[in-house]
Parts: C-alpha cells; sequence; structure tokens
C-alpha cells in the first residue's frame, strides 16, 4: 500500500510542447489562458535565493543526495524544503 501511495504521489504529467505553450489557471476564477514559461518566471521571483537553487537544480534533474551536499543540508532536510515548496506553489503562496 505504502509502494503505490509514493507512486500516486510521485507520478507527473508528460510536459509536450503544446502543453507548455497555454494553460486555463485552475486556481483562479480566469478563464483566460496562462504562459507556462512566464508563470515559472513569476514563481522563481517570488521565491528566496536558497529556494530557487533548489528549484532549479530539481528542474534541471540533479539527484536529491547531490542537492543536499552542494546546499550543505542533510537529504532529509532538503526533502523537507521541496516539501514546503510545492505546498507553497499549490496554495497559490507564490
Amino acid at each position: 500500500m505504502n509502494s503505490r501511495r509514493g507512486a500516486a504521489r510521485r507520478r507527473r504529467l508528460p510536459i509536450t510542447s503544446s502543453a507548455t505553450e497555454k494553460l486555463v489557471d485552475p486556481a483562479s476564477n480566469n478563464t483566460e489562458p496562462i504562459d507556462l514559461d512566464n508563470r515559472l518566471k513569476q514563481l522563481l521571483k517570488t521565491l528566496g535565493e536558497t529556494d530557487r537553487g533548489v528549484l532549479l537544480m530539481m528542474l534541471d534533474n540533479i539527484p536529491t543526495e547531490k542537492i543536499a551536499d552542494v546546499m550543505g543540508v542533510s537529504e532529509g532536510a532538503l526533502r523537507f524544503r521541496l516539501h514546503r515548496i510545492r505546498k507553497r506553489i499549490e496554495e497559490g503562496d507564490v
């Protein structure tokens, strides 16, 4: 059961070229399409320097153990930081 739950949490949708062009923001009542590139740029501007660095390294598919080593923190602390970043994004705080 834990394995299935973990796999469901890690499941990601593939990003195709058409998906990166325009999407509708489900968090708002606005039905205007949003540009993912601009949304990512806005998101990165709102994050602190450390969180921005962590997120960019994750987007570059660098393993968490290497990111933790570069940041000088434990892997558990890094995972907690990533959890907070994801939570802020989901809640629309950034």
